[in-house]
């Protein structure tokens, strides 16, 4: 149920506030959206983001998750989920991300520091996905499967319907939270954590 004359927008009740947990809500006539809990004096921190940004932010990185398939999925959403990925693609598209940071730092267009940062944050990804991949295979729990590729459609089926403009921004929305549970933002950080529905 909709109240009427309810603003509704792209990402209505899915962003979240990194701090406090707060849905963000549409402010200044739906020109950026902020915490909830900020507005009131709950949470501290000012999570204030230009909507259009975060719109356009949030379809660029969910692009870059349907490149990898690295699928996030929520806690809550179901308990004991097993993912069946393909963990040599992952591994090897964050070497991919090494070999163009060392491609960058030869033409000169990183100094001999970004290049460092770069290397280490993406050999940290590296590692975490092997941990990752490791601790999967020795988990032999009985658990609901999820077929990345099948998932995969899912998402890109939904990201079509997200950028038609054509369609209503209802429908749009509703294409965003099927599947999607949640997108945490974390402004002092300038990042956005996504959390995926099977």
């Amino acid at each position: 149920y909709r109240r009427k004359g309810a603003r509704v927008y792209l990402l209505k009740g899915l962003l979240r506030c990194g701090d406090c947990g707060g849905t963000l809500i549409s402010m200044d006539s739906g020109k950026r959206m902020q915490c909830g809990g900020y507005g009131r004096g709950i949470c501290h921190v000012s999570h204030s983001i230009d909507m259009g940004r975060a719109d356009e932010t949030v379809i660029s990185m969910l692009k870059e998750i349907m490149r990898t398939d690295s699928y996030v999925f929520s806690p809550s959403a179901l308990p004991k989920l097993e993912i069946r990925r393909d963990w040599d693609k992952l591994i090897a598209a964050e070497e991919g991300k090494l070999t163009r940071a060392r491609d960058a730092y030869l033409e000169g267009v990183f100094q001999m520091e970004e290049y460092d940062a770069a290397k280490k944050a993406v050999q940290a990804n590296i590692a975490k996905l092997k941990r990752r991949r490791d601790a999967e295979r020795e988990d032999s729990g009985e658990e609901q499967t999820v077929d990345i590729a099948a998932y995969h459609d899912k998402v890109m089926a939904a990201l079509e319907i997200v950028e038609d403009a054509s369609v209503d921004i209802q429908a749009r929305n509703e294409a965003l939270r099927s599947i999607l549970e949640k997108i945490v933002f974390n402004k002092p950080q300038g990042n956005f954590d996504f959390y995926f529905v099977p």
